[in-house]
């Protein structure tokens, strides 16, 4: 082999070398982790900020990347056919030449510049792209009289095809993205979970966070104080309701440090310090909902259905619990709904909300269900259509056996629910 074919066997060599570098880095750039990334430039890592420079100029690196990949593989197809033919042309004539080399050299791209290259990138992308940061710039600046041609071929192309604007992000979309982040570690399960709650609050309605009308303490007009005195001490509650004739007969809401300030300076007539009740609709949306009680500088709304009769309260608490979770006091009586057996079943108080039970069990409710019921208890009594005895049970499609265990004549008390094990599961 004489000094040419040498030359030229290295320089197939490093093309495909450069080819392969261009394939990776493509890979990379498309599947680093921009949060993690992001947070390390934040913090003063001088390669993740120029990574996230290369990032911010998106389009541009990847013009730059596939036409360097471009010229490295026609540059090494043209250079392999030369190498072919000067060291086989004593052997085979020109098209059997040809063929052996479009071979080889599509075996070796596909190898070693394509699927090797973009698997070990991928899998490495984070730290691929901060070693690899300094050349990828380089590359792009000797590049750029290039990119500039086929970036201007581009914005040409886009007003002769004009598009559409282009989509906003969706909140399962969103949510995705928070899920993608706790997987690699960019957020904690306590944060991920807390951005997830925020997503969804602007869909969630008053009816579907408010305690119901039957779980509403509250005192009737003209009570005795010392009842009222009792009934604040009892239940711990900073404000109570006040109805009239009936539950439906919302007088307002009374502050406990009214109400102590009044029965201290011997007034009888409690009425002038009742603060205004706020009437929401149950399809009230909770964000709003919060505004208005910010606005009208109270902590308590009355949900009111299609009849105008009262069907449960939400309290400031209820909204900032659906963000954060669970608040207690000091005086607070800590209620576990769900309690889990030994066995994998789990008992549950009917008043639990129907989503945390499915969810417990990694389930969904079926979304197509438009009367969809808030509590297990409406669940439960949708199912048999009525209030079942105790004893009762049924199967939830194939995937959870409910036990009725505890009812009175108005709703269900309590169940055990146990997920069967599947097919798949009882092979495994």
């Amino acid at each position: 082999m004489d000094s040419d074919s040498i030359f030229m066997l290295l320089a197939m060599i490093l093309l495909c070398a450069l080819s392969a570098f261009f394939s990776a880095t493509e890979t990379a750039y498309t599947s680093f982790n921009r949060i993690k990334i992001k947070s390390l430039a934040a913090s003063g890592n001088k390669a993740a900020a120029s990574v996230m420079k290369l990032d911010d100029k998106f389009d541009k690196l990847i013009t730059a990347i596939l036409v360097g990949n471009n010229i490295a593989n026609i540059a090494l197809t043209t250079i392999s056919t030369l190498f072919f033919v000067k060291i086989l042309h004593s052997y085979l004539n020109d098209d059997a030449i040809a063929a052996i080399s479009t071979v080889i050299v599509t075996v070796v791209v596909l190898i070693f510049s394509e699927i090797s290259p973009k698997a070990i990138a991928k899998d490495h992308a984070d730290s691929y792209v901060l070693s690899t940061h300094g050349i990828v710039t380089f590359l792009i600046t000797i590049l750029y009289p290039i990119t500039v041609i086929f970036s201007a071929w581009k914005k040409l192309l886009n007003r002769v095809f004009k598009s559409g604007d282009r989509e906003a992000t969706t909140e399962d979309e969103l949510i995705t993205m928070v899920d993608e982040a706790e997987h690699d570690g960019g957020l904690d399960e306590d944060e991920s979970e807390l951005i997830r709650s925020a997503i969804e609050f602007s869909d969630l309605t008053a009816g579907e966070v408010l305690t119901p009308r039957i779980d509403i303490v509250a005192v009737t007009d003209g009570t005795d104080p010392r009842e009222i005195m009792m009934m604040f001490f009892e239940t711990g509650f900073s404000r109570l309701p006040v109805i009239g004739d009936s539950i439906d007969d919302i007088k307002g809401v009374l502050h406990e440090k009214d109400f102590f300030y009044a029965y201290n300076t011997g007034k009888n007539d409690f009425s002038k310090y009742y603060q205004k009740p706020l009437f929401v609709s149950k399809h009230h949306k909770v964000d709003d909902l919060l505004r208005d009680l910010q606005n009208e500088k109270c902590h308590m709304a009355f949900v009111i259905d299609e009849f105008g009769g009262l069907m449960g309260i939400v309290t400031m608490e209820d909204i900032i619990e659906e963000l954060i979770g669970d608040v207690y006091d000091e005086h607070d009586e800590v209620e576990t709904l769900m309690i889990p057996a030994e066995d994998g079943s789990l008992t549950v108080d009917c008043s639990a909300a129907l989503d945390d039970m499915f969810d417990y069990f990694d389930l969904k409710y079926d979304d197509d269900d438009s009367d969809r019921p808030l509590t297990v208890n409406g669940w439960i009594q949708k199912h048999f259509e009525g209030i079942p005895d105790e004893g009762q049970s049924f199967i939830y499609n194939n995937i959870l056996e409910v036990t009725v265990t505890k009812c009175d004549e108005k709703m269900v008390k309590e169940v055990i629910i146990k997920k069967l094990e599947s097919d798949e599961e009882h092979e495994e």
